[in-house]
This record gives C-alpha cells, sequence and structure tokens, in this order.
C-alpha cells in the first residue's frame, strides 16, 4: 500500500516563482527544500523573468505546466456586466480549464489539489476537477476571495465561493482575521498557515556591503507598491518633509518602475529608488536600516481584504530585530498583531503629525529600540519560523 507521503499534489496558482509577488515568494519558501517528484504545479500565467535574481532565487524545481485559456485575460479584461452572454463565456473558460486540469492531474497521479485565490477562473475549475477525480480539495486563500475583486467579479466570486468552500476538505488561510472570517461566513473551520520567513542568524548587520549612509535615517521599504498602500505612502512623505530635527531617506525596493511609482505621486527629493534584489541580499539590506516601514492603504477599493491582510514581508521585517513603523487602519490584522505582541509602533489614523511624531521617537529613544527589538524577535520565531510553518503546511496536506 502506497505511503500517504509518497502522494503527490498539485498547486494551481495563478502567480508562481519566480514571478516577484507575495504569494510566489511565500510558494517558493515552502516548497524550496521539498522534493521536486512529490508535487506539481500549474499556472495560467506565461513569465519570463528579466531579471537574474528572479531566475536564481526563486524558482521551484518542480514540473511546472501552463493552463491555456480560450481567451487571453478574457474575464478581467473583457467582461462589464454580469450579463448571460459573459456568464456563458466564463462558465466555458471554467470548464476548459478543469479539464485541462482533470488531464494533467490524473498522468501525474496527484491525490490532492491546492488552489490558490487570485484567479477568479482557477478556483472553480480546480474545485470541479477535484470532484470530478474524488480527489482532496484544498482552497489556499492568501485574500478574501470574495473581497479581492470589485464590480462583476465580485458578483461572480459570491456565487461560486459557498459552494466551494462548504465541500473542500481544508482550507488554509494566512491569518487570525481570516479564520475568523470564514468562521463567520460558513461555520468552517481553517488552518493558519503564517507566511514564513528563516530566522537567518548567519546575516550581520555589517556585511560586506554599506547600503546607506548614516547621516541620514534611512527608513526602509520592501515589496509591490499598488492601490493598498498609496495614501499611507502620501502621507509618510508629508511627515517626512514636516520633519525639521532629522535627515530622512525613504528607500524603495520594489518591482515598480520608477515611472510608474512618480505616476502615483511618488516624486520627492527624499525618495531613492532601488531595483528588485535576491532574497538574501534584501535581509541584508533591512538589517542595515533604521526603520522599516509597513503600510497598508486607509483609502482603499478593497477596505475588506486589507481588514484581513498579511502582507509577506512581515515575518521577514520582525526577523531583522529593526524598529518597525506601522501604517494601517486601527481594525486590520496588521495593526491588531503590532499591538498585540509590542513589536511595532503603530499608526493607525489618518494623520501625518502622528507619523512624524513616531519617526521621531523611533529615532531617538534607544530603550524603545531594544524592546522593540527583543518583542519583535519572539513573535517572528513563534509565528513566522519557517520550519514550523512548513511543517504545519505539510501536515495539512497529508493529515
Amino acid at each position: 500500500m502506497e505511503n500517504k507521503n509518497d502522494c503527490k499534489f498539485a498547486i494551481i496558482s495563478h502567480v508562481l516563482p519566480p514571478m516577484p509577488s507575495g504569494q510566489s515568494i511565500v510558494l517558493f519558501k515552502l516548497l524550496n527544500d521539498f522534493p521536486a517528484g512529490k508535487y506539481i504545479l500549474l499556472t495560467a500565467l506565461n513569465f519570463q523573468p528579466s531579471n537574474r535574481h528572479f531566475t536564481e532565487v526563486q524558482k521551484l524545481p518542480a514540473k511546472q505546466y501552463h493552463l491555456k485559456s480560450r481567451r487571453l485575460n478574457y474575464l478581467e479584461k473583457k467582461i462589464k456586466i454580469p450579463s448571460v452572454s459573459g456568464l456563458y463565456n466564463y462558465c466555458c473558460e471554467v470548464i476548459n480549464r478543469a479539464k485541462q486540469i482533470i488531464n494533467i492531474v490524473k498522468q501525474k497521479k496527484c491525490s490532492t489539489i491546492i488552489c490558490c485565490s487570485g484567479n477568479l477562473i482557477d478556483m472553480p475549475a480546480a474545485f470541479i476537477a477535484s470532484k470530478k477525480l474524488k480527489h482532496k480539495f484544498i482552497p489556499y486563500l492568501f485574500d478574501d476571495f470574495i473581497y479581492q475583486w470589485v464590480g462583476p467579479q465580485r458578483w461572480i466570486a459570491r456565487l461560486i465561493e459557498p459552494k466551494i468552500i462548504k465541500a473542500s476538505n481544508k482550507i488554509i488561510v494566512p491569518n487570525d482575521f481570516l479564520q475568523q472570517e470564514y468562521w463567520k461566513r460558513y461555520k468552517k473551520n481553517s488552518v493558519i498557515i503564517h507566511n514564513p520567513c528563516e530566522i537567518n542568524c548567519d546575516i550581520k548587520e555589517k556585511s560586506s556591503n554599506i547600503y546607506f549612509n548614516h547621516r541620514y535615517i534611512n527608513i526602509v521599504y520592501s515589496g509591490s507598491i499598488y492601490h493598498a498602500h498609496y495614501d499611507a505612502f502620501h502621507r509618510l512623505l508629508d511627515a517626512i518633509n514636516l520633519n525639521n530635527k532629522y535627515e530622512i531617506r525613504l528607500h524603495l525596493y520594489t518591482s515598480q518602475s520608477k515611472t510608474e511609482l512618480m505616476d502615483n505621486g511618488f516624486e520627492d527629493p527624499r525618495i531613492i529608488h532601488h531595483q528588485h534584489v535576491s532574497n538574501t541580499e534584501i535581509m541584508q539590506i533591512l538589517k542595515q536600516s533604521d526603520i522599516l516601514f509597513l503600510p497598508l492603504a486607509f483609502n482603499s477599493p478593497i477596505p475588506e481584504v486589507i481588514r484581513t491582510s498579511a502582507p509577506g514581508k512581515m515575518g521577514e521585517y520582525l526577523s531583522t530585530g529593526k524598529p518597525i513603523l506601522v501604517h494601517a487602519p486601527k481594525r486590520c490584522y496588521v495593526s491588531w498583531f503590532f499591538r498585540k505582541h509590542k513589536c511595532g509602533i503603530v499608526v493607525d489614523k489618518k494623520s501625518t503629525r502622528l507619523l512624524a511624531k513616531a519617526i521621531e521617537y523611533i529615532a531617538m529613544d534607544q530603550e524603545l529600540q531594544k524592546c522593540l527589538k527583543k518583542n519583535s524577535t519572539i513573535a517572528s520565531e513563534r509565528y513566522f519560523n519557517i520550519d514550523s510553518v512548513r511543517e504545519k503546511f505539510f501536515g495539512c496536506i497529508y493529515n
């Protein structure tokens, strides 16, 4: 009889390593050291990395399969209203993708299908495939599946989510708030898999490279920047300009281009735009920062997602022991976590003045810095340690 740990599983995601996104990075960290022959990857996205660090650091060794669409990006770009013809074409896309998943999963002899959120076609298609094959089905919800969409997409998500969630074998979520939301919605238990990070004690604050001029206070942000962050960043820039006591620089390590950022109001001489760097190098950079910035928008088209969001960088930020400045709405998970564990300074009001005071408070109080370092180290080890997170993840799949 085949051991359950020898069974293959299939992971379906609209983004996969080496694409520079939080979801891709989490999947890479979970699966990087897992035997490549025990799982397969399926995605509808064709991504050719132009930056050598994407292939160097974030590519997974498992076999990857491309899911073809009848019409490229049909749902996202073509559908305007939930019309009969629109729904018909959507259903055709779902059925087409389900057939592809069935064929690949049968051929590769997988017994479990894990589908990540972020695509309105993948989730129902993977669910249909699992039912057809009588396989275990696990939705991995990085965000609230209904509220990450707006307009007709949200209308469709409301139709399909209840059936999928209620019939799932297990559900994976990244934090307590999303777990509570799905319990409230469906009275269905879920497993919390925190976004993992390596608690890397080998990375020294003083590496061979010196990244910052420490005559300034260097505030660092790493990761994508989009509408889930904009107004929080704009207030930070106002706060930096309001401060007369310190020279401050905001360093952005992001895959967004300088032109794209400038088009969205990131035009300031105090901003220093850096290109994407490798995972190892970003940890060295974070270690040399003075303050790490963790923002979420107060004005966003998806406030429900902001409330339950768990940024992938949380564990990395905490593991550095550097002071973290959180600027996010009061009732969201991020603000709650950092207040509860006293591992960062939280500004949960739309106040430039309070942000400016928080920067000054962190910069001048060394005892505060020591306290934050101690608490953030404890929190990163307890919740985000990659070994314990992986153990829980694979336990969810195989048990």
